[in-house]
């Protein structure tokens, strides 16, 4: 390799460095010690067998190395320093790399990395080497992964330093320092700062009693630039006159006018706007684009905004991390509170804020209104968290929805179906379930109201979430879409608590190779060999989580068979993969692109292969995907709410079709009792048969067993007996052979025989 003067000069003045470094520890050794460095107390001698080993090991590696890197003098001298201080460890690294010296710069990051420096020192290496040295070198394939855990620890301890909030609010105290040096390093540490110094920077313009640092301060604040455009739009909704105005004053200062100018219009055109700010916003508009807009202007102008980011026409651009920071006055603290999200469940808080502003200028128009509370749920229920419930109370979103009524929230639910804005229809759901009555059900006749219409979306938790409102609003007549309610707690309850792969294949062993790779994986795997036993098992349970299809299907042909799945609301969302033969990689993978849960690759020949399919499959589920133990307790609360229909006549909900699923739900010990209790209500053969089934099974939990003696007993208390009288006397064998089993069988078999005995005087059928 070719060194140029700078890297030689470089060495030549680092090894300099080390070299003194070294020098200097050695003498720090001495006087500790007493000993010169050099003279250290004779190590215990190790056996000469294994001396000898090591020697002759040493001395084979030493040849390897002599043979692979000729002598240089520029890496000898490096190594004689003996770096030891973090600094002198990366300084070796980088130099050592530019020297193609890769596997003595490892060895010196291997042992930064041992040393564990803590967050201060490496913040000060990532202001004594900068980002680009450490970026390069992380480059460097030949020094990974070490190389990129070093840069990766140093640069996030500088990023975290500097978002640090006691240390920045130290330098805003700063600025009132006397020191004409300490002020300056402040403004410049919280120009550095990046949108978290905004917040203080603002409060501090706010406050009278600070109006010294009034002019560094807003130095300081215009010098973080655009960044700041975040934090500063949040603060007009802070409730202090003198933080909106400052707020909007910065604003027009740092533009640009495409971000600054869509928050300015409320200030300037609002009716309920102060005085005070009413005047700045002028005045920052006048700035920015030299012009005042009219309400029309800005009507459009807020519209075309909102839907451009709802609809993520607008893209937006996230930090290191891939998230992009949302900033909002929370009245709660009193202060701005930052929060980040991934893009495109950030661009549903930007559209809520724009389309917030453009009902407040035309609150007359549906379609704003519409915008308005499809974007406000769907940033709320991005907040909660998609497995929670919107927080209720006062100055929530909840309460910011529920005050716009009854009727706008159903208009809005109808819309977010249309639109496939299920995150909005979810918190829809919720708030008529709260506010709404049964009216809601019935008030379309004939049509599917947008709750029931909910029942068939893809969206699990939407389906789930509409399931619940449409329970809370007690039907107690018929509806259009009624039997969908029922649908969905059946799918609901028929949860495992298992991992599920659907898999379908043409011939029976690579089916069997299929399933042992994916139970290996930790599934429950249910294999097909037709489209229509894949169908039946992939809807089966809710608990599927991936589709595998072979390419090779016929009757129907592959690309049918994934239409149909696509089609079904409970496998709509689960990911697909269609498996191609080594032969066949012309495979049209066109054909498939279309569909955004589907992908093709080839026929995995081995478990480490099947691995990226899986990999593949989390990815495409995304949001979608809902977590086992969730599913476990929507599992519970459907057999809850399956018990309370299964009272109601069958025009309302017809709960005796789904006994199959509750059957199976029998023999979890999770959902048992939940079960049973749908049982009791049941009223036919069936179902008492299969209580006193589980009430007699030895090998189920004795509470599990009570749990269905329990629902037999007021199964035949409200229907009578409708054992026949083979399965009566199958019953007294039953109990005459528990006598060698445990007290509490016998006992639970004996209340078996008394209820039994109590009605079948009346005859089989009651």
């Amino acid at each position: 390799m070719k060194y140029n003067h700078r890297t030689i000069l470089a060495v030549i003045a680092v090894a300099a460095t080390l070299a003194t470094a070294a020098a200097l520890r050695a003498q720090d050794e001495k006087a500790a010690t007493g000993q010169p460095a050099a003279e250290k107390a004779p190590e215990k001698a190790a056996p000469e067998k294994k001396a000898g080993a090591a020697g002759a090991k040493a001395a084979a590696l030493g040849e390897a190395a002599a043979a692979a890197h000729p002598p240089n003098p520029a890496v000898d001298t490096i190594v004689e320093s003996k770096p030891k201080t973090p600094q002198e460890l990366v300084q070796a690294a980088i130099l050592l790399s530019e020297l193609d010296r890769a596997d003595l710069a490892k060895q010196y990051l291997d042992q930064l990395l041992t040393a564990k420096p803590n967050a201060g020192t490496l913040a000060d290496l990532a202001r004594q080497f900068g980002s680009g040295p450490l970026l390069q070198m992380a480059g460097n394939k030949s020094l990974n992964p070490q190389a990129q855990q070093v840069a990766d620890q140093i640069l996030g301890a500088a990023a975290a330093e500097r978002r640090d909030p006691a240390r920045l609010a130290a330098f805003v105290k700063q600025l009132g320092d006397p020191s004409p040096d300490l002020r300056l390093t402040a403004v410049t540490a919280l120009r550095n700062s990046g949108p978290r110094g905004a917040p203080l920077l603002l409060s501090a313009l706010a406050d009278p009693a600070q109006a010294k640092i009034w002019p560094l301060a807003r130095e300081a604040l215009v010098g973080i630039g655009s960044a700041a455009v975040a934090p500063l739009v949040a603060a007009i909704d802070a409730p202090d006159a003198r933080q909106q105005v400052e707020a909007i004053r910065l604003l027009g200062e740092i533009g640009p006018p495409e971000d600054a100018v869509p928050y300015l219009l409320v200030p300037y055109l609002s009716p309920k706007t102060n005085s005070a700010a009413r005047r700045a916003a002028e005045e920052s508009l006048r700035q920015l684009v030299g012009v005042l807009p009219s309400k029309a202007e800005a009507v459009i102008l807020l519209n075309r905004e909102a839907r451009g980011y709802l609809e993520h026409e607008r893209p937006l651009r996230g930090d290191e991390s891939e998230n992009v920071a949302i900033w909002q006055w929370d009245p709660a603290v009193k202060q701005l509170a930052m929060a980040e999200y991934p893009p495109r469940r950030a661009a549903a808080f930007v559209a809520a804020r724009l389309a917030r502003d453009l009902f407040e200028l035309d609150p007359d128009s549906g379609s704003h209104r519409r915008l308005y509370l499809i974007s406000l749920l769907e940033s709320a229920d991005y907040r909660a968290g998609l497995d929670s419930p919107l927080p209720t109370g006062p100055r929530t979103d909840y309460d910011r929805a529920a005050r716009l009524g009854v009727d706008a929230l159903n208009d809005a639910l109808a819309q977010a179906l249309a639109t496939g804005h299920t995150a909005a229809g979810k918190g829809a759901a919720q708030i008529l379930g709260d506010i709404g009555d049964v009216r809601l059900l019935t008030r379309d006749g004939a049509n599917l109201s947008p709750l029931v219409q909910a029942l068939r979306s893809s969206d699990r938790r939407l389906r789930v979430a509409a399931v619940e409102a449409i329970m809370k609003l007690k039907p107690t007549a018929p509806f259009a879409g009624s039997s969908y309610l029922t649908d969905a707690l059946a799918d609901m309850a028929a949860a495992t608590g298992h991992r599920r792969a659907a898999i379908a294949f043409p011939t029976l062993a690579p089916l069997q190779e299929l399933a042992g790779m994916t139970n290996a994986l930790g599934f429950e795997s249910v294999t097909a060999t037709n489209g229509r036993q894949l169908v039946a098992a992939a809807t089966e349970s809710p608990d599927t989580e991936l589709i595998l299809v072979s390419g090779r299907m016929n009757r129907p042909a592959t690309f049918e068979l994934v239409q149909e799945l696509l089609r079904d609301p409970r496998t709509a969302d689960v990911p697909i993969c269609v498996l191609a033969e080594l032969d066949e990689r012309d495979l049209d993978q066109q054909v498939y692109e279309k569909f955004p849960r589907v992908f093709v690759a080839t026929r995995p020949p081995s478990l480490d292969a099947m691995k990226p399919i899986v990999a593949r499959g989390a990815e495409i589920a995304g949001d979608r995907f809902v977590p086992v133990k969730l599913r476990q307790q929507q599992a519970v609360q459907a057999l809850d709410w399956l018990a309370v229909l299964a009272t109601l006549p069958p025009d309302i909900a017809d709960v005796r079709h789904y006994e199959p699923v509750v059957e199976r739900a029998l023999y979890s010990p999770l959902t048992a009792p939940h079960a049973a209790a749908v049982m009791a209500h049941l009223a036919t053969p069936s179902s008492q048969r299969s209580l006193i089934d589980l009430a007699s099974l030895a090998t189920q939990p004795l509470a599990v067993r009570r749990a269905a003696g329990a629902a037999f007993r007021d199964s035949v208390r409200e229907f009578g007996l409708r054992l026949s009288p083979s399965e009566i006397l199958r019953q007294y064998e039953r109990y005459n052979q528990s006598a060698q089993q445990d007290k509490e069988t016998q006992q639970l078999l004996g209340a078996v025989l008394d209820v039994i005995e109590k009605k079948k005087g009346l005859g089989a059928g009651g």
